[in-house]
């Protein structure tokens, strides 16, 4: 198969994309619009997870949740209730490490950004895990999150 060559002649012009649509399109944030940081903390975890020996081995992952999709609003109530009948529930941590240390059972992470605090659905998560022998720990970045989890496996 031999290469398509596109040059001015044979260029087919396409619509304008408004910077909104091109913001949801690369998964930025478009100006004015609401940042993603906890998202952003939680891709460069799992970055440094991927990339240190020390944690490429590890049983963790991250919960999905129906926060944070873009679409309107009848995409989104449609994914949120086949999401909701899959399973899924308000409240549990983003990240778990199912990696028993120091007593504990495994470790969960809660990412936060900013002034945001854990729900009341979030914390009634975080209590019924401590008592069933996990820790539970809320962090406002990748660095926090890097560190925690790092101090639970030195245990």
């Amino acid at each position: 198969m031999t290469p398509r060559i596109v040059t001015a002649a044979t260029r087919h012009r396409l619509p304008p994309v408004s910077r909104e649509r091109l913001a949801e399109l690369l998964g930025r944030p478009a100006k004015g619009k609401k940042q993603y940081h906890e998202h952003d903390a939680q891709v460069e975890f799992f970055r440094r997870v991927d990339a240190d020996a020390r944690t490429q081995h590890l049983l963790i992952y991250a919960v999905p949740n129906a926060g944070g999709y873009s679409g309107g609003f009848k995409a989104n109530a449609v994914r949120a209730a086949r999401m909701k009948a899959e399973g899924v529930r308000k409240g549990p941590p983003d990240i778990n490490v199912d990696e028993a240390r120091g007593g504990y059972h495994g470790l969960r992470i809660e990412m936060k950004h900013g002034k945001n605090r854990p729900t009341p659905d979030q914390r009634a998560w975080h209590d019924a895990l401590q008592a069933r022998g996990y820790a539970v720990h809320v962090c406002y970045s990748a660095d926090a999150a890097w560190a925690c989890l790092l101090a639970y496996l030195d245990g």
